[in-house]
């Protein structure tokens, strides 16, 4: 009988052991059939990361929760806007983790997190729907610091498919969290930009120095971003892009013969898909063109610079 209760007590401790869970990575899915994204790293029975979600513009908050493996469920709420347009509000989730053939999901609800905002919703939950698209983990100013002041700070996160260990990061001389939170941004559209096609619109031959290229809203200002790359470095980042031109002046070295600009697209504003009007001035040649990026598609000019 003795040995009988110890099996069992082995047998139990073992299946606890297989229920125990690590949701570390990204999740990409929907929240009320728009775009949204939750990135999470475990810190003992925490969840920190962030989470971003589309429609009417954009939302990136921090995020902060729990798992409780006996009832399989994810509970967490946004702690903090990173970035966001208008009418954008702080959410609490519940989501019950499952595991299915194609994959691993987190399905559950998203309510406002304030009570005004709740009442205003009349208490009506978001849908939302998220599956694990890998283990990577793109890290925020946020996360350094929380897993910094509560977690092992000898622990290491994924950026970008790069293992870095948060106390090499975090102690960085003159780098404040806003640096660290634009760094984390700037290399998570990076690998936004490298998974997404190309659409080249044109290719323009030029001996000018300098081009000038002016940015603005193709059709209705409907709350589209876009983040522009200068042969893969960021050139402007999250530019709304609105009815007064945005301008920007651009060097031509003559050591580089190629110049590669790139509009991502960040949202797909209230009109899909991201459009802008483009007006180029190369020397005494003026140019313009209709760029439309959107969430699986960027759009390219290229520029050959001659003597």
């Amino acid at each position: 009988m003795r040995s009988f209760f110890c099996f069992l007590l082995l047998l139990l401790s073992t299946i606890s052991h297989c229920w125990a869970q690590d949701l570390s990575g990204t999740w990409e899915g929907e929240i009320d059939a728009e775009y949204m994204k939750m990135v999470i790293i475990k810190q003992g029975n925490t969840y920190i990361g962030y989470t971003y979600d589309e429609g009417m513009g954009y939302c990136k908050a921090n995020f902060l929760g729990s798992f409780n493996d006996s009832t399989r469920q994810l509970k967490g709420a946004g702690q903090s806007f990173i970035e966001k347009t208008a009418s954008h509000v702080l959410c609490s989730y519940k989501l019950t983790f499952s595991v299915h053939g194609d994959g691993k999901y987190l399905v559950g609800s998203a309510n406002p997190k304030s009570t005004l905002t709740l009442i205003l919703s009349m208490g009506i939950p978001a849908r939302t729907i998220l599956k694990q698209v890998n283990t990577n983990v793109d890290t925020t100013a946020y996360m350094f610091s929380w897993i910094n002041k509560h977690g092992n700070p000898t622990n290491t996160i994924a950026q970008n498919r790069k293992v870095l260990k948060t106390d090499s990061i975090l102690p960085t001389p003159g780098l404040s969290l806003a640096d660290l939170n634009k760094k984390a941004f700037d290399d998570s559209i990076t690998t936004v930009k490298t998974q997404r096609t190309s659409d080249t619109l044109s290719t323009i031959i030029t001996a000018a120095d300098s081009i000038v290229i002016t940015i603005a809203d193709n059709e209705v200002v409907d709350g589209d971003t876009v983040t522009i790359f200068h042969n893969n470095e960021v050139l402007v980042s999250r530019l709304f892009v609105s009815a007064h031109p945005y301008r920007v002046v651009v060097p031509l070295k003559s050591d580089v013969p190629i110049h590669e600009f790139v509009l991502v697209a960040n949202n797909l504003g209230s009109i899909p898909p991201n459009t802008a009007l483009l007006t180029i001035e190369a020397g005494k040649d003026r140019y313009q063109l209709k760029a439309a990026s959107d969430l699986k598609k960027n759009a390219v000019i290229i520029f050959q610079h001659r003597k």
